[in-house]
């Protein structure tokens, strides 16, 4: 079984919407203004003025909801994990509370979780599954939820790079062909 990053999986989502994603011209029932990774805070128009995200709507923002360790083996080299990933469906329609949750929101959240549940991204994770939904702002001028998904797949720690090592001195024991100690040494790095 190969190793699967959270990283993977967010990218795996991206691809998956991409179709409904307006940036590739010429694409017929692409409906999308902006679908990229969530960098950021989401709750009011004015984070969202911050973010860059206000007036790029219909959105669709992925973010990464964190890890839960099910199972550690092959002596803690390996991990069984369950992780729970966002996105972040968004209007800024100034048209009315109804009329944007009719006319942008709905379809954009059915179109989300039909598009999304059940794949696997061609990654060995467990099939993506939708786990619910919560609004995350309501406000005149921007209505978003967050639907929730949850997959489960292995890390493998012993694949994972070292950081870099820095040594600026060395030193231990000599030790001869038969075993026999003969000295120690000491190595100093400039």
């Amino acid at each position: 079984m190969s190793n699967v990053t959270w990283e993977q999986v967010g990218d795996g989502i991206l691809a998956e919407l991409d179709p409904i994603y307006l940036a590739q011209a010429g694409r017929g029932g692409a409906y999308l203004r902006q679908l990229a990774w969530h960098a950021g805070e989401f709750s009011s128009r004015e984070a969202m003025e911050r973010s860059g995200i206000a007036g790029r709507c219909p959105a669709v923002l992925v973010d990464f909801g964190g890890e839960k360790v099910l199972r550690t083996m092959a002596g803690g080299q390996r991990q069984h994990v369950e992780a729970e990933f966002l996105t972040l469906c968004a209007s800024d329609s100034m048209r009315s509370t109804r009329s944007r949750e009719l006319g942008d929101l709905l379809p954009l959240l059915r179109d989300v979780r039909e598009r999304l549940h059940g794949r696997r991204f061609d990654l060995e994770i467990e099939r993506f599954t939708y786990a619910g939904i919560q609004p995350v702002a309501q406000e005149p001028t921007l209505f978003a939820f967050a639907l929730r998904w949850r997959t489960r797949y292995h890390i493998d720690l012993s694949r994972a790079p070292s950081p870099p090592v820095e040594m600026s001195a060395a030193g231990g024991a000599v030790i001869d062909e038969d075993g026999a100690d003969i000295g120690n040494i000491s190595l100093t790095f400039p």
